[in-house]
């Protein structure tokens, strides 16, 4: 099964929450949450329980595993599709004038 016809395939709700979950929680914290936090955060018996459901996504295109450098163990789990940006947003209240520099002047 190629990759665009695997992106096509529905998720059940717990998959789908799941990953709004871990997109949340990667976008919040800048990684992606643990297998156990997953497990504490939907209140699964077992870890096994996220890693079915973390299967399931990544052969339905939705997940993918990140590998580190010169490993074979996945450290991360990256949803698939358009990329969040990499900083946070931060507002902007108004401007600040700016101009070059002036003398400085004593005070009697």
């Amino acid at each position: 099964m190629d990759k665009e016809s695997r992106s096509k395939i529905p998720l059940t709700q717990n998959q789908a929450d799941l990953l709004k979950f871990i997109k949340t929680y990667s976008q919040e914290n800048g990684f992606p949450p643990s297998y156990r936090e997953i497990q504490r955060h939907f209140g699964y018996k077992a870890v096994g329980t996220v890693q079915d459901h973390v299967r399931a996504l990544i052969q339905k295109g939705a997940l993918q595993k990140s590998y580190g450098q010169n490993s074979k163990k996945a450290r991360a789990l990256i949803p698939s599709g358009p990329k969040p940006s990499s900083g946070k947003n931060i507002p902007i209240y108004g401007e600040i004038a700016a101009g070059g520099p002036e003398k400085p002047f004593k005070l009697n």
